[in-house]
């Protein structure tokens, strides 16, 4: 079972341009949306963290759940997840994980790389390499 805090729900299932991601979303038998986390608990998570609304809620509900991976992006976030002994993987290490399992070939591989590089978002050489190298690329 996948936990997804009501607020990050809320994030991700009300952008407009992202209508069948939001359904799919709402529609995941895998995946269960928890109820709002008490706000004393989150307020505290994010004066001490200094982490976002939905990082802080990410991170307290693995513990609550003694979850066995946490999916998160956020440097500092996994930085605060390593501390707390909370397994981690982001985006990439899902993309490798479903190349593995044989649900990506190399060519959507290829195309999600393309999407990372030009959306912005910083990915290193190293990181590109080893993923050239799983897909034997």
């Amino acid at each position: 079972m996948s936990f997804l805090s009501d607020n990050n729900n809320k994030e991700l299932t009300s952008n407009a341009d992202h209508i069948e991601e939001a359904f799919a979303i709402q529609n995941a038998d895998y995946l269960k949306i928890s109820e709002p986390l008490p706000i004393d608990l989150v307020r505290l998570s994010r004066k001490s963290t200094g982490l976002d609304l939905g990082e802080s809620e990410a991170l307290i509900m693995s513990e609550q759940n003694n979850a066995d991976i946490l999916l998160m992006d956020e440097m500092k976030g996994r930085k605060i997840a390593k501390l707390m002994n909370i397994n981690i993987m982001g985006t990439i290490g899902v993309l490798i994980k479903s190349y593995q399992m044989g649900l990506m070939n190399q060519n959507d591989m290829e195309e999600a790389i393309q999407i990372f590089k030009s959306s912005g978002r910083f990915i290193s050489d190293k990181v590109y390499a080893k993923i050239y190298e799983i897909i034997g690329k």
